[in-house]
C-alpha cells in the first residue's frame, strides 16, 4: 500500500479542494470515521444517489485522511464522509485518497470549511463544531475568531451556539427543517418548559413526533408574533422589579442579576430583537423565587413589630393549578385605609402581583359594620384610575362598534363577490399551514416560492391565495368556503394512521347530501390500488 505522508504544516493547511499531494488507493475498511466530525447526519437519498455515481463514473475528489493517533495501521478521516460512506456501500474495496499529517486541532477546522464547502451542515451542527473548537483551544477560538474563519458574522456564530441549547423535540424538528433556525434562536434563549411551550405555540399544540410524520407541517405562527409571545410571557422586565437586582443574597443560592447570564444585558448581542430597550431576566422561575423571598421577608418584618400579615393578590382566584391557598384572592378582601375599622390588618401583596413586597391594609370581616357595604373588588386607587382613564380610547371603540352597525344595515339579503371574497381571505388566514397546502393541491394551485425579508425563500400561501381568490366568481367563492370547511377531514391523525372517516364527520355527511354514494368511492380506490404497474420499457 503506497501512501505519500506530507510534513506536518506549521500553519493551517488549504482546503482539501485544492490539495495537489499524490493520491493513494487505500482499504475502505482501513479508514474509520472521526469523531470531532460536526455532521451527525446524512441524507439517505442523497447518499443513494452518490452510491450510484460512484459505481457508474468512479470517485472524482477523492477524500482527505490522516494517521490514525491511535492505531498506527489504521487511518481517520478528516473530509469526505459522504463519499466514504457512499463508497462501503456501492461494495468499493479501496477509496483514492490523500493522506495528511494533521493535529486534533486542524482536523476539526478542516472538517467545518470542508463540510460547509459541499453539503451546508445544519445550524447544531455547525454548532457543535464550533464549541468543539472552543473547547479545544478556549483562549484562541473566541466567537470573532471563529468568525473570521469561517465568513460568518459574529452574531450567526452565537446563534449557533444558541440553539445547541434546545431541548430535544425543538433540535429535531430544526434538524428537519420544520422549524425555522431565526423560531429555533428565540426558542432557545428561554429555559427548558418555557421551550416546550414556545413550540406549542409555533405548532398549536401538536407534538413534534406528529409534526415530523407530516410531511407538510410546518410552524403556524411568524417571527414577530413569536418575538411578541416571548417577551409577553418569558421575559421580565428588570428594570421595574420589586427587589433589589444587586442583591447577593435575597434567596439561597442565586446571585445578583447585575451578574446573571441568563440577563439580556450580559449578551446584547444575542438578545438585541427582543429586548432592545431594556435589562430583562429570561428565567421566570429565578425571578419568582427572588420576589417570593421578598413578600417573606416583609411579612417577618412585620411580624417583629407585633402585626400578623396576610399574603395577598391583584388576580381573581379561577382555580389554576399556581394559586395558593395562603394567598387570598380579589374579592376575599378589601382594600382599606389604616384604623379605619376594628379589624384592620396588613397584606403584603404576594410574588404574582404587580406590587410585589408592598403592603397595604385589608378588611377581611364579612359582616365589618364599617365596610359591609363596600365592593371588594375595587380598591379606591382602581376607582380613581378608572375617572382617569384618558376618554379617547372610549370614543375609538364607540366609533368602531358604530361603523360595524352601519356596515350591518347595509348588507344586502344576497352577499356581494366582494364580501365573500373577503370572507374566504380571512377563512384562508386562519387555516392551520397543512390545510393551506391541502387547498393548494386540490386546486392544482402552483407553490411558488418568493424571497423573504432574511433572503431565505418561502411560499407566501396567503398573497397567493388572494390572487387566485380574486379571480372567482361568487358561485365559485361559495365552493372554495364548502371546500375550506371540509379540509380538515383530510388529515388522518399520527396517534390512530387506521382510522377511517367518521360517518359524522362534515366531509362524510356534506358527501350524502350531495348524494355521493362513499361506498362506491371507497371501491374505485380499491380497484386502482390493485391495478397492476406497468413495466418500464
Amino acid at each position: 500500500m503506497a501512501t505519500h505522508l506530507a510534513p506536518a504544516p506549521a500553519v493551517l493547511p488549504p482546503p482539501p479542494s485544492f490539495i495537489t499531494e499524490q493520491v493513494a488507493e487505500i482499504p475502505v475498511d482501513q479508514i474509520d470515521r472521526s469523531p470531532t466530525n460536526p455532521r451527525q447526519s446524512f441524507d439517505e437519498r442523497s447518499l443513494e444517489e452518490l452510491k450510484a455515481s460512484i459505481m457508474a463514473n468512479g470517485l472524482v475528489h477523492p477524500i482527505v485522511v490522516r494517521p490514525h493517533p491511535d492505531d498506527s495501521t489504521r487511518f481517520q478521516l478528516v473530509a469526505g464522509e459522504r463519499r466514504w460512506l457512499a463508497s462501503k456501500r456501492g461494495a468499493r474495496e479501496t477509496i483514492p485518497a490523500i493522506v495528511r499529517e494533521f493535529t486534533d486541532e486542524q482536523a476539526l477546522i478542516v472538517q467545518i470549511i470542508e463540510n460547509d464547502q459541499r453539503t451546508n451542515l445544519n445550524p447544531l451542527e455547525q454548532g457543535s463544531g464550533f464549541r468543539s473548537l472552543m473547547q479545544l483551544k478556549p483562549t484562541y477560538y473566541t466567537v470573532e475568531e471563529i468568525a473570521a474563519r469561517t465568513g460568518l458574522s459574529h452574531r450567526d456564530v452565537l446563534y449557533r451556539l444558541r440553539v445547541l441549547e434546545l431541548i430535544e423535540p425543538a433540535r429535531q424538528l430544526l434538524a428537519a427543517e420544520r422549524l425555522p433556525f431565526r423560531h429555533a434562536v428565540e426558542i432557545a434563549r428561554l429555559q427548558p418548559a418555557r421551550q416546550q411551550e414556545a413550540l406549542s405555540v409555533c405548532f398549536r399544540g401538536v407534538t413534534a413526533d406528529t409534526v415530523l410524520e407530516s410531511q407538510y407541517h410546518t410552524v403556524s405562527i411568524n417571527l414577530a408574533d413569536l418575538r411578541a409571545w416571548i417577551t409577553r410571557n418569558c421575559f421580565l422586565d428588570l428594570s421595574h422589579a420589586p427587589f433589589d437586582i444587586f442583591a447577593h443574597d435575597l434567596a439561597p443560592g442565586v446571585g445578583p442579576c447585575t451578574t446573571c447570564p441568563k440577563r439580556s444585558g450580559a449578551n446584547p448581542v444575542l438578545f438585541s430583537e427582543i429586548t432592545p430597550n431594556s435589562e430583562t431576566c429570561s428565567d421566570p422561575a429565578c425571578f419568582k423565587s427572588k420576589a417570593s423571598a421578598l413578600v417573606e421577608i416583609q411579612v417577618a418584618s412585620l411580624a417583629q413589630q407585633g402585626q400578623t400579615a396576610v399574603r395577598i393578590s391583584d388576580s381573581f382566584r379561577v382555580g389554576a393549578p399556581e394559586e395558593k391557598e395562603d394567598v387570598l384572592y380579589r374579592g376575599q378582601y378589601r382594600a382599606v385605609e389604616r384604623d379605619s375599622c376594628e379589624f384592620v390588618q396588613p397584606g403584603v401583596h404576594s410574588e404574582d402581583s404587580p406590587h410585589t413586597g408592598k403592603s397595604i391594609y385589608v378588611c377581611l370581616e364579612a359582616d365589618c359594620p364599617v365596610h359591609s357595604g363596600a365592593s371588594r373588588y375595587a380598591s379606591p386607587e382602581d376607582a380613581r384610575k378608572q375617572k382617569e382613564r384618558p376618554p379617547d380610547q372610549k370614543a375609538e371603540r364607540q366609533f368602531r362598534t358604530l361603523l360595524l352597525e352601519e356596515v350591518r344595515k347595509k348588507l344586502g339579503k344576497v352577499a356581494r363577490k366582494d364580501d365573500i371574497n373577503l370572507i374566504a381571505r380571512t377563512f384562508f388566514a386562519h387555516m392551520a399551514h397543512q390545510d393551506r397546502v391541502a387547498l393548494f393541491k386540490l386546486y392544482k394551485w402552483d407553490a411558488i416560492k418568493s424571497p423573504g425579508k432574511h433572503g431565505a425563500k418561502h411560499v407566501d400561501y396567503l398573497q397567493l391565495a388572494g390572487r387566485h381568490l380574486a379571480s372567482m366568481g361568487s358561485a365559485e367563492l361559495m365552493q372554495f368556503l364548502v371546500l375550506g370547511s371540509l379540509i380538515s377531514d383530510l388529515a388522518i391523525p399520527a396517534s390512530n394512521p387506521g382510522e377511517s372517516l367518521s360517518a359524522k364527520s362534515a366531509l362524510a355527511e356534506t358527501a350524502k347530501r350531495h348524494g355521493i354514494d362513499l361506498t362506491d368511492v371507497r371501491k374505485r380506490i380499491g380497484q386502482q390500488t390493485r391495478k397492476p404497474k406497468r413495466r418500464a420499457k
